[in-house]
């Protein structure tokens, strides 16, 4: 019996070993979001604010994201709550990884395919944080296997299905466009496969993608295409100057989103028994058009203006597929190279996820140069303690020319949107706050003879406190978080508002 069940136990884990290492890794950081409880990005803490009150757009970005966190945050109030969509949109990722390659390149692919992506260091660590690309990545991923699926048998459900995913992946960020652009130089350059420009599949499919993406489109209009123009500024396009340090700088990014050590898994021994006929040439070149699509766009837009590491996340799909088919047809020593890549990228997460635990046991100081978190570190403190000085009454305001701090408001003090405003002097909208809490925007009911609390990073200017028939420095409020880091608020108490 003994034996039997030590035969059985091998045999499972020879045939399931990626799903439970899979597995084990997503109750990792399922468990490291309670645990570990890193402080809340602003950038999520704008994200939740946006939750407050649902839309179909929002200044910088489409909806999904506020909408999921809408969704995890009726779960409770903690910030575990506000990312538990990461995780889940990751590992549902890496499954449909495993569809695409598995259906192109057969299981053992597969195998080391989901591995590969979800052992990648820029996906274990977004898994921390609520972001647009987990929902993309989702998409995008689901996306592509109904696309193989598309190309592969022509069925009326499988393209309106690729176009409402894909539709769900431009409400989730508007990279999601280039895989349309990745789907038409697929086809350009297939011999099997360009018919489809004649067939009437793939326009089902953008038209479905159209009519789901509509309603952010028509947000936009109502709102002045801000979601748009937003993107267009971040990427600097317009600046004249061709930056070629940028460029190098976004492919080195690249490297280190998968783990650059993972480069030799495409240069690896294969084995004998495997041949070149086992691979499908067409899923191949699925594959690197993806890949080479957004390594290319993004380049460009590193070359012409700005681009982060981040915008071209969903290569790493198409990557991990290329890698995992690759290393499957390996010796058995390459096998336990891979294995070793895969080691290392969990290791690197687990010493950034445990950080600050890591500097208290080895009795490090804390500070802004050793600390990876220090962006985010005395913001809770500080907000609340300026909130206990503030005692909010019922009629008064909050108003900032900081997002940092509305958004912090709103997360760690609860404060609704209708009590905050936004100082936009210059009329120029740069911020959702701006765009939905301009002080200018308040009616006289809303601002006529209540108090308004001015909350700052810095000192106000006589320009600012000019514009109000009464001002009083309210007080100073100090969090002291390293040695070298110090969080401080000046808060005014204000009435009269008299106009920009």
């Amino acid at each position: 019996m003994k034996k039997f069940s030590r035969e059985f136990t091998s045999e499972l884990f020879d045939e399931y070993w990626w799903l439970i290492l899979i597995s084990a890794l997503f109750v990792y950081r399922i468990l490291s979001l309670v645990i570990v409880d890193i402080p809340v990005f602003y950038d999520e803490a704008y994200y939740y604010s946006w939750s407050n009150e649902l839309a179909f757009g929002y200044f910088s970005k489409p909806p999904v994201v506020a909408w999921l966190i809408w969704l995890t945050s009726s779960l409770s109030a903690e910030s575990w709550a506000l990312r538990l969509a990461s995780p889940i949109l990751y590992l549902v990722a890496s499954l449909f990884v495993w569809h695409t390659a598995s259906f192109w390149f057969g299981k053992k692919s597969a195998k080391w395919s989901a591995l590969l992506f979800f052992s990648f260091p820029l996906i274990g660590f977004n898994s921390n944080f609520i972001t647009t690309d987990a929902p993309l990545l989702a998409a995008w991923s689901a996306s592509l296997y109904l696309l193989s699926k598309a190309f592969t048998f022509d069925r009326t459900r499988d393209w309106v299905l690729v176009g409402l995913i894909s539709g769900i992946g431009l409400m989730s960020k508007y990279t999601m466009g280039l895989f349309l652009i990745g789907g038409i130089a697929f086809l350009c350059f297939s011999d099997r496969f360009k018919v489809f420009f004649a067939r009437k599949g793939p326009y089902l499919g953008a038209v479905v993608a159209f009519l789901c993406f509509l309603p952010n489109l028509l947000w936009n209009f109502e709102n002045s295409f801000s979601s748009f123009e937003h993107t267009a500024e971040i990427s600097q396009i317009d600046n004249g100057e061709l930056d070629l340090g940028s460029v190098a700088e976004f492919l080195a990014a690249q490297l280190l989103c998968v783990g650059p050590w993972c480069l030799i898994l495409f240069f690896g021994r294969q084995a004998s028994v495997s041949k070149a006929k086992d691979i499908s040439s067409e899923g191949s070149s699925l594959m690197w058009a993806m890949t080479l699509t957004l390594l290319i766009t993004i380049s460009l837009l590193a070359l012409l203006g700005q681009a982060n590491a981040n915008w071209a996340a969903p290569l790493l799909i198409s990557i991990s597929i290329l890698m995992g088919t690759s290393v499957s047809q390996m010796t058995y020593k390459w096998k336990r190279v891979a294995i070793s890549c895969v080691a290392a990228n969990i290791l690197i997460l687990i010493v950034l996820h445990s950080y600050p635990f890591l500097l208290k046991t080895l009795n490090i100081e804390p500070t802004t140069k050793n600390n990876p978190y220090d962006r985010v570190d005395g913001w809770k403190e500080v907000i609340q303690k300026a909130q206990a000085i503030i005692s909010i009454p019922d009629d008064s305001l909050i108003l900032s020319n900081n997002r940092l701090i509305l958004s912090y408001m709103v997360f760690y003090n609860d404060v609704a949107i209708s009590r905050l405003a936004a100082w936009n002097s210059d009329q120029k909208i740069d911020n959702h706050f701006e765009l939905v809490a301009d002080l200018a925007d308040k009616t006289s009911e809303q601002i006529d003879g209540k108090t308004i609390f001015f909350v700052s990073r810095s000192e106000l200017s006589s320009i600012i406190l000019d514009r109000f028939t009464d001002k009083q420095p309210l007080s100073i409020v100090r969090e002291p978080v390293y040695v070298d880091l110090e969080r401080i608020l000046y808060i005014y108490r204000l009435s009269g508002f008299k106009g920009y």
